[in-house]
Formats: structure tokens, sequence, C-alpha cells
């Protein structure tokens, strides 16, 4: 059934969204399906005057262009999704992070640090302190053998934000950011129930340049156009060549065609 029609152009009752029906009373279906009729019928007539004032070869030739263009990408990155190695080797994340790592610098000072959690009446916390502050590793792994002694036990390697430490860790929450952040800086703090011992490992103040693992996605990124790029490059060679020893392809000296 024609709900609409303009010119030669018309609107089906089927070719209206089913959405503009759905939890709505009759009424107020009646009011969406009037206001789409109206979108539709001003699209048509502005379409129409716009064929007839706007030279439409431009258009065509852009739209041409465009779908000339969207084949050949999407096509492309179909290619590479199957065909592409994205294997990454620690010196290629290297080779990147020296090249492209100073336009990452961090908003928000960051920090890496051990942590030991127990309670405060622990009759060994002495001693627990002593390995979890020793340089050699030897005793520090000797408190993996009491990990029942203890809430947590993290020799953490993650870089994480200043911020997001302290909630996590509330007991620093009286503590100012310049305190905290200072490498090699030992905590001992408590609250009514924990022990807790905190070094901090390392540091990266705000507007410093940011950690490479922290600016792998960005890196990665980066590093796969490269790679993505230069395999087109590559593809499309060979492709030539072979277009050219099949005959599929002829190239014209363009001088005796003058």
């Amino acid at each position: 059934m024609v709900v609409a029609s303009v010119d030669q152009k018309k609107l089906y009752a089927d070719e209206l969204p089913r959405q503009i029906f759905e939890g709505l009373s009759k009424e107020d279906s009646l009011v969406r399906v009037k206001h789409f009729i109206e979108n539709w019928a001003y699209t048509q007539l502005m379409i129409s005057e716009a064929e007839k004032n706007i030279d439409t070869g431009r258009i065509n030739e852009l739209v041409r262009q465009y779908k000339t263009d969207l084949l050949l990408e999407t096509y492309q990155n179909k290619l590479a999704d199957k065909f592409l190695d994205t294997l990454i080797h620690p010196s290629e994340w290297q080779k990147a992070y020296n090249k492209n790592g100073k336009i990452y610098t961090a908003k928000e000072a960051l920090l890496k640090a051990d942590v030991l959690i127990m309670r405060k009446d622990n009759k060994k916390k002495n001693l627990y302190k002593k390995w979890f502050y020793a340089q050699k590793n030897e005793e520090k792994d000797s408190l993996f053998k009491h990990l029942e002694d203890f809430k947590k036990l993290n020799f953490d390697e993650k870089w994480t934000y200043l911020s997001d430490f302290k909630q996590k860790y509330p007991v620093f929450k009286k503590i100012s950011d310049k305190k905290i952040i200072k490498k090699s800086k030992k905590f001992v703090l408590s609250d009514s129930l924990d022990l807790y011992l905190i070094f901090i490992k390392d540091v990266v103040r705000q507007g410093q340049q940011l950690p490479l693992e922290f600016v792998k996605p960005e890196l990665k990124q980066i590093i796969l156009n490269e790679r993505k790029e230069k395999w087109l490059g590559q593809l499309k060679n060979e492709m030539i060549e072979d277009a050219l020893k099949k005959k599929k392809l002829k190239l014209y000296n363009q001088k005796n065609n003058e």
C-alpha cells in the first residue's frame, strides 16, 4: 500500500520502520508515522530540486571514486587480516618506542610498587619486613613460603596511575602525592587491623614520557600500519609483474601514442 508519493517516487507502508510502532500507543505511533512521511517527502523534494539545479556529473564521479576506494580498502584489509603477520618481536617494540615514544606523556603520575599486607598482630612481622625490603631475591622469595600469613603479597611489575593506587590502598589517602612519587621509597603504614609494607620501585612524573608497556596499544597500531604499507607495496609489485607475465596487463609506450 502506498502511503505517500512525490512525482514518480512512492513510499510504501512496508517501508516504514517497525521501531516507530514499538512500545507506543496508537496515537503516538500515528504521530511518528506522520513525521517519518514528512521527512521522506522533504528529502525527495529536495533531491528533485537539487538534480535540476546542480551539475550531478561531479557528484556521480565522486560516488564512483568512493566506491572504488571503499572496495580497494575493504579488500586490502581483508587480505592483510588473512596474510599479514601480527606477531611483534621485542626489538620491534623498543625500536618503535625509541622512534615514537616521546609523543606520549603522562597526564598523571604513575608508579610501580611492591605490596605486602598482613595483620598488625602477626608475630613474625619484623622478619617479614626484613625479607620484604631485602636486596637479595633469595630473601624476598622466602615470603612465598608463608603466603598463608598475608592478606596480600604482590611484587607487581605493572604501572599504575597514582590516583588508582591511592583508591586501591586508602591507607595512603592522607599522604601527599609528592611524598609517594619517589623512586625506591619505603612505606610502613597501618590501619585499625592491618600492616602495609609498600616499596615504590619506579615512578613516572606528570609530563614525563610514558613507559613502553603503557603505550603498547598505540605502538602496535604504528608497527602494524608500517608493516601493512610495506606488505601492500610488495603485493602491488608482485601483482603487476604477474599480470605482465600472463599478459593480462599491457603497458604502452606513451611517446608512440602521442
